[in-house]
């Protein structure tokens, strides 16, 4: 799900807007990504899991392209904010 400004948002209250409507419509299982940016910590990748126990959600805990590793903190300019 998406922010506004087509940043990553990993917000409960998105997640209300969509989940209910896909539990309703289809038998499907539904995965949960604990996806998020390098902006949000472990606690807030969880939470949309935590929030609404999911069938199925995977483990993403950080993008294999910046992690959690401190070659991140060596750039300070990014073409989105987000």
């Amino acid at each position: 799900r998406r922010s506004a400004d087509g940043g990553v948002t990993i917000d409960p209250d998105a997640f209300r807007g969509f989940l209910p409507e896909i539990s309703r419509a289809t038998d499907a299982v539904i995965n949960i990504s604990t996806g998020g940016s390098l902006q949000n910590t472990v606690e807030e990748r969880i939470r949309p899991a935590l929030t609404f126990s999911p069938e199925m959600c995977s483990m993403n805990m950080g993008s294999m392209n910046f992690s959690f590793h401190p070659l991140a903190k060596r750039y300070d300019t990014w073409k989105f904010d987000w």
